[in-house]
């Protein structure tokens, strides 16, 4: 999609899914899809990979499985995804795709209630790589960025919609700096497919019927005292 804001970083599939520490998810029950094609980095251009993602029946991403684009389709890795009674994200782990199933790392979801507040990515062997908290004053979202001594490297600010949607990010430097912007753009009937957007959508059409009904009942008043 020429209108979207590419990827923040290569080798985040998943990112934080659905950007609040909720699940993934896709409305076609479970299953298994391709979803991506990518270009791999670093390679001869026409090496590919494919991104075969596992689904739950509520539709939660359980798994991603990445495959080179060769006849035989060998494993590259597997990102698995684990989650608490109450349906939030705990845990991404990262294997390899050979025998072995080595650990290439993992990152690990912390909440107070139900709100996401840090994140921990670790390596294969479990040693911390980095950390983000997170913070959200109304609809602005804002993850800062720890390395593995706890010194902020850098934090990205995420602004969103009425309906839920991405309407801006902004990532900033060590010092505060902006070095980058993505700014999000939407079709209108896309605005509406979220839950929020659903329910916004309904209310807008309620509105219209009982202004229209208030108008005709109007209109019927005034046509009785003229006759």
């Amino acid at each position: 999609r020429g209108d979207r804001a590419a990827g923040r970083r290569f080798g985040d599939i998943a990112g934080d899914c659905d950007g609040k520490g909720g699940p993934l998810r896709h409305t076609g029950g479970s299953g298994r899809r391709i979803l991506g094609k990518f270009l791999a980095p670093f390679s001869d251009e026409n090496m590919r990979y494919y991104n075969v993602y596992d689904f739950d029946e509520s539709g939660r991403v359980e798994k991603i499985r990445v495959f080179d684009e060769t006849k035989e389709r060998t494993l590259i890795s597997c990102m698995n995804f684990y989650y608490s009674d109450d349906g939030l994200m705990i845990k991404q782990k990262r294997i390899s795709g050979d025998m072995t199933q080595e650990s290439l790392g993992s990152r690990e979801y912390f909440y107070d209630g139900t709100e996401l507040v840090r994140t921990e990515d670790t390596s294969g062997d479990g040693t911390l790589l980095g950390s983000a908290e997170y913070t959200r004053h109304g609809s602005v979202h804002v993850a800062s960025f720890l390395n593995e001594e706890g010194v902020p490297v850098g934090s990205e600010k995420t602004v969103y919609g009425p309906f839920g949607l991405i309407l801006r990010r902004e990532t900033f430097d060590a010092g505060g700096n902006l070095i980058r912007e993505d700014v999000y753009h939407y079709r209108l009937w896309e605005w509406f497919r979220s839950p929020y957007g659903i329910g916004a959508l309904a209310a807008i059409v309620l509105a219209a019927f009982v202004s229209a009904a208030s108008a005709a009942k109007a209109v019927k008043k005034r046509q009785a005292r003229a006759a």
